[in-house]
């Protein structure tokens, strides 16, 4: 069965920055004060100004493009924003997430099988004993992006 994520997450006055006014993005309350945008079309729409935006990755993102890092990264202020891709089918894949605070970059990019863990901790989750950052956030309960989206 496969999972596939690609979402910013942060405080929610932080992703109201991101996407300013749109009605065409859903922003999901994750609890621990973090809340989850799904880095849909339409949140690409919102996000980039041209297709060519679209067309110019940022490595080692599939999805991220300059355009979008470098806004998340201009309106990402001192509670911190981060960027998280994950995928995986069958038990093999790969995850990378980018942390930034205050306009400057504080984490990543990295890919690393604690990826999006690291990036959680950068924001301040805390995981119990029985569980990482990822589990503590319920970032399990969709296997697609899309199922984010109310």
């Amino acid at each position: 069965m496969a999972y596939v994520l690609e979402a910013f997450i942060g405080r929610p006055p932080v992703l109201a920055r991101l996407v300013g006014e749109s009605r065409e993005v859903a922003v999901v309350d994750l609890g621990h004060g973090l809340s989850l945008l799904p880095f849909t079309d339409g949140a690409r729409r919102v996000l980039l100004s041209t297709a060519a935006d679209l067309a110019s990755p940022n490595p080692p993102f599939s999805c991220l493009s300059r355009a979008a890092a470098l806004s998340a990264q201009q309106r990402s202020g001192a509670d911190g924003l981060a960027y998280v891709e994950a995928e995986f089918f069958g038990g093999r894949g790969e995850q990378s997430a980018i942390v930034w605070r205050g306009g400057y970059l504080e984490l990543g990019p990295v890919t690393a099988v604690d990826a999006i863990n690291r990036a959680l901790r950068a924001l301040g989750v805390q995981s119990g004993e029985a569980q990482d950052e990822f589990d503590t956030l319920g970032l399990g309960r969709h296997r697609a992006t899309e199922r984010w989206a109310p």
